[in-house]
């Protein structure tokens, strides 16, 4: 801001009153939360991302996008298991900005309350396949582009593994699925869940773990911090697996990331990607037993 460097900031409601928030409003910089106009604010603002250098003329080559399950909180880059992605790519910043300026309300630099659109007010109005740097990319945000639906697919179409590592798991039809592909093409399954959320209503842990047992997924047992993880990594075990798939962003699998929160879920058609995760799985499942 500073520097001259044009700032746009949303927050969810819930959090507007946090030390860093009233840092940056007092520093002039607007500050939209998404319970606003006509918008109930009763969807979490769950989104993480930052576009960078998206709305200039100059080079393309500074265009980035960090998405991942990482708050910019203390606990969350101190305690907290977390991931991002850095994307270099001006069509994916593209569509991350006109997510953006819909629940802005505008692509200018005051937001709109009478346009901005959170939650179930979305559409589906972003591109949402790419190829970047040669690699298979897509981007879904819900509520609005059903992102459930091209989760399933997916898992129900994996051939030899599934490793999940999330903080919380509660929807049926992504549970479902998983199971199936263990019966009907012997998918070997393991997952990490945080240790505070198996006990979350609906929570699939009991399903994972019920007898006799078709999966290996654990808890975690970190002494501090929250298993903040949100991602899936789909036949990544083989490294010349040209249909591997990864799957990350703020997105946890479950009713309200689908139907009612703002989120998004970048899927990553990619080898190396995939075994970049299963690296970070690997390690963390062997720390928490």
């Amino acid at each position: 801001k500073n520097r001259g460097v044009r700032v746009r900031f949303i927050i969810e409601d819930n959090n507007k009153d946090k030390v860093a928030v009233n840092r940056l409003i007092s520093a002039g910089i607007l500050v939209l939360t998404d319970k606003c106009g006509s918008n109930d604010g009763s969807g979490l603002q769950h989104n993480k991302f930052f576009v960078f250098d998206n709305r200039d003329n100059s080079t393309e080559l500074d265009d980035w996008v960090i998405t991942g399950s990482w708050n910019p909180t203390q606990p969350g880059t101190y305690d907290d298991c977390q991931n991002i992605v850095e994307i270099r790519d001006k069509s994916f910043a593209d569509a991350f900005t006109a997510e953006f300026n819909e629940m802005w309300g505008s692509s200018g630099e005051n937001y709109d309350v009478t346009n901005a659109k959170f939650g179930k007010n979305k559409t589906d109005n972003t591109q949402h396949i790419f190829t970047i740097n040669g690699a298979h990319v897509e981007v879904y945000f819900s509520p609005s582009d059903r992102t459930l639906t091209h989760i399933v697919p997916r898992l129900e179409a994996a051939m030899h593994d599934i490793n999940f590592s999330e903080m919380t798991f509660t929807n049926d039809s992504a549970a479902n699925a998983i199971k199936g592909a263990n019966t009907n093409y012997k998918v070997n399954v393991r997952g990490i869940m945080d240790a505070n959320n198996i006990t979350a209503t609906g929570s699939k842990y009991t399903f994972f773990t019920s007898e006799p047992k078709w999966c290996s997924v654990i808890k975690s047992n970190y002494p501090v911090g929250i298993y903040h993880h949100k991602y899936i990594i789909i036949d990544g075990e083989n490294p010349s697996d040209q249909n591997s798939w990864t799957l990350t962003g703020s997105y946890n699998v479950t009713k309200a990331a689908e139907y009612s929160n703002d989120e998004n879920l970048v899927f990553f058609k990619s080898a190396r990607i995939a075994n970049l995760y299963l690296q970070e799985f690997v390690k963390r499942f062997t720390e928490c037993g």
